[in-house]
């Protein structure tokens, strides 16, 4: 479960935001990223690159960007796995989603990749939806 911030006035949340600290563009790659980040809390790489629909060379570059840009972390969880990537606090900010950055929890890693190939297969079946 996420938790949004609160605010007495409205919050403006942008569709893409448009740079990075030190205002390097973000691409939209990153900017996806970025948001699928902060609404799923943890995609392990692979997911990710179907998230982007890129190959996971690509995925790499976008997520490269994004940890030198000091927006996320990462970490291989288990040995035969994949790398798992959330936000940090900078990167949930930027985001515009107004979730509070979380670190994934060991325990629930089973649970967040089905529920991230719920919404994968829901994309897929239903491109116009909103998850």
């Amino acid at each position: 479960m996420h938790t949004q911030t609160e605010s007495t006035e409205v919050q403006r949340r942008p569709d893409r935001p448009s740079c990075l600290p030190g205002g390097a563009e973000l691409s939209a790659a990153q900017a996806t990223a970025l948001r699928l980040l902060s609404e799923q809390v943890a995609i392990p790489l692979d997911q990710l690159a179907r998230f982007l629909d890129c190959p996971l060379e690509q995925a790499v570059a976008a997520m490269q960007g994004l940890d030198d840009a000091g927006c996320l972390r990462h970490r291989r969880f288990l040995v035969r796995d994949m790398p798992w990537f959330w936000l940090n606090v900078r990167g949930a900010r930027l985001s515009g989603t107004g979730f509070v950055a979380s670190a994934p929890d060991v325990a629930m890693l089973a649970h967040r990749r089905a529920v991230n190939e719920v919404r994968l297969y829901l994309a897929e079946r239903a491109p116009a939806g909103r998850w």
